[in-house]
């Protein structure tokens, strides 16, 4: 969708062929980044998932992203030289908002969600060992995200869109609509008249 938008969305996305493999959109780079960063930032002597940044106790030193500052500047300057915005989509950095919005001038964040219970069920189809023998690290997880989500929309409502996953394809109009008061992609109608086409949607609504 954002990449119809005119929004680049990396040159290196992720295919999540495995069924252990979340994340079909991800950028592998900004991936192995965020991973690099919680391999440090994570109590190593708990258990819990320090891929996705959560232990049992639920901390995480995330002053250590500014060990990995100038990394992820680097990483931003491969995009640099396009003229056309660009983003990226992994839900590691919803650990790290603050500190990206410190490096990225005047970003905008599209900020999704879930319910718990779907969340959960997903996470249970991924078939990872720790997620299998702790069904109810998914409700913790899910708390633990969704209350650095809330914390940021908080500060910075006027850059961001907050959104539930369900209403996107219920709602696709107006979540076009929405990215463009953002200023993401274009807000020029014949155009989202056809990225609403190409998805399967016309301006008055689904098509059946």
């Amino acid at each position: 969708m954002l990449s119809a938008l005119s929004v680049r969305m990396g040159d290196h996305l992720r295919t999540a062929e495995s069924r252990k493999e979340a994340g079909r959109f991800e950028d592998e780079k900004f991936v192995r980044f965020h991973r690099r960063v919680l391999s440090e930032a994570c109590r190593r002597d708990e258990p819990g998932y320090s891929d996705w940044g959560w232990t049992e106790s639920g901390r995480l030193d995330v002053d250590r992203f500014n060990d990995f500052r100038d990394q992820a500047e680097r990483l931003l300057i491969t995009r640099s030289h396009d003229s056309d915005p660009s983003g990226w989509e992994d839900p590691r950095a919803t650990l790290f908002l603050d500190q990206w919005d410190s490096i990225v001038e005047d970003a905008r964040y599209i900020l999704v969600y879930g319910f718990p219970w779907d969340v959960s069920e997903a996470m249970q189809w991924l078939w990872i060992e720790e997620f299998l023998k702790h069904p109810e690290y998914a409700y913790r997880i899910w708390d633990f995200y969704n209350q650095r989500v809330r914390d940021f929309y908080v500060k910075h409502a006027h850059r961001c869109l907050l959104i539930h996953i369900n209403a996107v394809p219920a709602n696709l109009e107006r979540f076009v609509f929405l990215l463009g008061k953002l200023g993401i992609g274009s807000a020029d109608l014949d155009r989202r008249r056809r990225i609403l086409g190409r998805a399967g949607y016309s301006l008055s609504g689904r098509i059946h």
